[in-house]
C-alpha cells in the first residue's frame, strides 16, 4: 500500500513540474474559485516548491516502505510518513470553505473535481503514508 502512495505522490510532483514549466492542461481546475475568480494565482516558483515537497514526500514514504521489516530502521522515515498521513488527511477533510470534503463552496469546476478526485486522492495518500509509518 505504501508503494501506491509513492506512485501517487510522484505523479502529483510530476504534474506540478509540468505546470511550473508552463503546461496548461488541467491547470484551470487546479485552484479553488470564489465568485468565478481563483482564490490565488500560483507562480512558477510556488508550483516548483510544491513539486519539490511532493517529491520529498514520495522519497520519505519510499524509504519508510523499504525499511519496513528491517531489523535496524531509521526513525525519521516512519515519523515523516506519519506526519504526511496527518497532512494529507487534513487536506482531504479540508478547510470548511474552499477545499476538502468539508468545503461549503460548491458548483465550480474545481469544487466538483475536489469532491470526486482531489480529496479522495488525498485520503488515499494519507492511508498509504499511515501504512508506511507502521
Amino acid at each position: 500500500m505504501g508503494l501506491l502512495g509513492v506512485a501517487m505522490l510522484s505523479t502529483a510532483s510530476a504534474v506540478h513540474v509540468y505546470w511550473a514549466r508552463g503546461g496548461q492542461r488541467g491547470s484551470a481546475a487546479a485552484v479553488p474559485e470564489v465568485h468565478g475568480k481563483p482564490v490565488f494565482t500560483p507562480g512558477a516558483a510556488a508550483t516548483f516548491t510544491v513539486a519539490g515537497a511532493l517529491a520529498i514526500a514520495a522519497l520519505t514514504t519510499l524509504i519508510a516502505v523499504l525499511q519496513s521489516g528491517a531489523e535496524h530502521r531509521a526513525n525519521w522515515p516512519r515519523l515523516g510518513s506519519a506526519v504526511l498521513a496527518l497532512v494529507f488527511g487534513a487536506r482531504a477533510v479540508g478547510n470548511f470553505r474552499t477545499v476538502g470534503f468539508s468545503k461549503k463552496l460548491k458548483g465550480t469546476r474545481f469544487a466538483t473535481l475536489d469532491t470526486y478526485v482531489y480529496s479522495p486522492i488525498c485520503a488515499v495518500i494519507a492511508g498509504c503514508c499511515a501504512a508506511a509509518a507502521k
